[in-house]
């Protein structure tokens, strides 16, 4: 089943693209047909349009395969809170891989300013925001036509007995059963034209300036109105503005959305033509109405108003023109619309790249490279560890033809045949120069090591013992690189020990005094952070932060220790201690294989 998401999206809006271009072909090869025919074509493809997205979701899958590069075939991985649990060793084992085993966990120490704080846009967001304030802009403005309409129906007027039985009358002709109410605006309400809107319980609003009409007009008007009723344009009329709101960046959406507003418009006219009204005569009133908007007025968006200044003079050509068909649609080809349509929304509903679906679907795919908000985080390769000459190989088992990375041995494996020594390199792409990394292996790991530190590369190689048996296993690479949040600050004259909770972790946090640390100021830190990267910053008397420089010297259990010193910085010049950190934000390279393809 394929996943609504921000990686979703882009494939949606091809479907639709493809569904509206083929809504326009249709349309050319129907140019000869009736308004209400061509209107059924944009309404169906509207609908279609609009239940894309569920179909997209629900519906079957008809898989085409593209050729992808290895960084788009990959798949986006489930984000990990928690860590997982380790594959649990034996106190004999434990005994039989001595000499010694280290944490899995890796940190980069911290030695950048505030300046490398800044993370890379993270576009998703953006774009969704983007999007969100769009619709939200296209929503209120329909939310505040229907406040508009409803304040003008409540301060209309009654009709008086000559537009009562025009409409009586009128309403017959278009055989409608359900109650219309009928009234005149206020002068005051800025109703300029005929509107109509309501479904259930249709309202149609004549402009105040209708009870000067002569009958004929007044009667064209409201066969317009009471057409536009029988035809419940109105339902659609919200739908296409939904559409546009969800869709509003598309040209192809607003494009369709005109030509149901036309066709919608040039059916109803035929309605008019069709009850008896002479084409010149109902010309004649159209560009009556038309005369009698003041300059520059609009009807509200959530009503269907009778005559519009950029859209009335192509109507007036299409109700003189001879030749045109103007038969409405039949329930039956209304029906033969629908079906025709569903046979065209379905199969591309059904449109997935196989490719990447396969892949992001599948238990057993390998992962070669995942997504982080501050960065990715490439597998650059797998092999033997120690042996010489080793063999290099990808996530899907290929032997590799190089060595990705230049690693030294720097721990020692004990093992006996009961274990697989393996090594995995990765290489983070994008990711501030200080931003923290950890691993976790299923099994025991030991000599975790960054190398090539750069402003954009960091290579991380780790070793991992696991079961001889075990064929295939699955890494997690936890990535820190959002924004600093403060734990603790301290007085650099009675500094402590301080307790406190973070992200649902009891934590300790213990300064030690300042003192000379090579020239500068220095001290020693002590933390239980867990699950997150950390580091020291000092504020000078000018408010000015200086990040702390030094190694990890020492982990026990939980508690991580580390010396820092503040380079150029006085001890006296030194404000306050700051406490800081950042959560890993973890993902998963799964099924990686333990052996090289044969």
């Amino acid at each position: 089943m394929m996943e609504f998401s921000m990686q979703s999206a882009p494939m949606l809006l091809g479907k639709i693209t493809i569904l509206l271009i083929s809504a326009f072909a249709l349309n050319f090869l129907l140019r000869r047909a009736s308004a209400s025919a061509r209107n059924i074509l944009w309404t169906t493809a509207l609908a279609g349009a609009l239940v894309l997205p569920l179909l997209s979701v629900l519906g079957p899958a008809w898989r085409v395969r593209a050729p992808l590069s290895s960084a788009a075939a990959s798949p986006i991985v489930k984000l990990m809170t928690q860590p997982s649990a380790v594959s649990p060793v034996s106190s004999n084992d434990a005994h039989e891989m001595a000499p010694a085993i280290a944490s899995s966990k890796i940190e980069q120490g911290s030695h950048s300013a505030l300046s490398n704080d800044r993370r890379p846009w993270n576009w998703p967001f953006v774009l969704g925001l983007v999007w969100l304030t769009g619709t939200l802009w296209i929503v209120v403005q329909i939310a505040v036509g229907l406040r508009l309409v409803d304040q003008a129906w409540r301060n209309s007027h009654a009709l008086d007995g000559r537009m009562t039985r025009i409409a009586q009358e009128a309403q017959a002709s278009m055989r409608i059963a359900r109650h219309i109410e009928v009234c005149v605006a206020d002068a005051r309400s800025g109703i300029a034209a005929p509107i109509m809107w309501g479904a259930r319980r249709p309202i149609v609003l004549l402009p105040s300036q209708s009870a000067d009409w002569p009958d004929e007009c007044v009667r064209a008007a409201l066969l317009h109105e009471f057409a536009h009723i029988q035809r419940w344009d109105w339902p659609t009329r919200i739908a296409t503005q939904i559409m546009c709101a969800l869709y509003w960046f598309h040209p192809l959406v607003w494009m369709a959305t005109r030509q149901i507003r036309e066709t919608s418009e040039r059916a109803c006219d035929d309605c008019v033509l069709n009850a008896g009204v002479a084409p010149a005569d109902y010309a004649q009133r159209l560009i009556d109405v038309l005369r009698s908007i003041p300059e520059g007025a609009r009807p509200p968006r959530a009503a269907i108003a009778m005559a519009l200044p950029n859209e009335t003079e192509g109507r007036i050509r299409a109700v003189l023109a001879s030749g045109l068909s103007r038969r409405a649609i039949t329930r039956k080809w209304a029906i033969s619309g629908m079906l025709l349509a569903l046979a065209i929304v379905l199969p591309i509903s059904a449109l997935r790249l196989a490719a990447k679906e396969e892949a992001a679907d599948s238990d057993t795919a390998p992962t070669s490279e995942v997504v982080y908000t501050g960065g990715r985080v490439e597998l650059l390769g797998i092999t033997e560890y120690p042996a010489p000459g080793k063999t290099w190989w990808n996530a899907g088992g290929k032997r590799l033809s190089a060595p990705p990375i230049d690693t030294n041995p720097h721990g020692s494996l004990g093992f006996t045949g009961k274990y697989t020594a393996r090594e995995f390199a990765f290489r983070v792409i994008g990711a501030p120069i200080d931003a923290g990394i950890a691993t976790d292996v299923p099994g025991e790991t030991s000599g975790g090591m960054w190398t090539n530190a750069s402003k954009d590369v960091t290579t991380v190689a780790v070793n991992a013992l696991l079961p001889s048996d075990t064929r295939t296993t699955s890494v997690r690479v936890g990535l820190a690189a959002g924004p600093w949040e403060p734990l603790n600050e301290f007085d650099p004259w009675g500094l402590s020990m301080g307790s406190l909770s973070w992200r649902g972790h009891n934590v300790t946090i213990g300064v030690s005094d300042l003192s000379l640390f090579s020239g500068s100021a220095g001290l020693t830190v002590t933390n239980t952070v867990v699950d997150g990267a950390t580091r020291v910053v000092a504020i000078d008397q000018h408010n000015i932060v200086h990040v702390g420089k030094g190694t990890s010297s020492g982990v026990s259990g939980t508690t991580q220790m580390q010396s820092l010193h503040f380079e150029g910085m006085k001890i006296s010049d030194v404000k306050k201690i700051v406490f800081q950190a950042r959560p890993y934000e973890w993902r998963e390279f799964k099924n990686l294989p333990l052996e090289p393809q044969k």
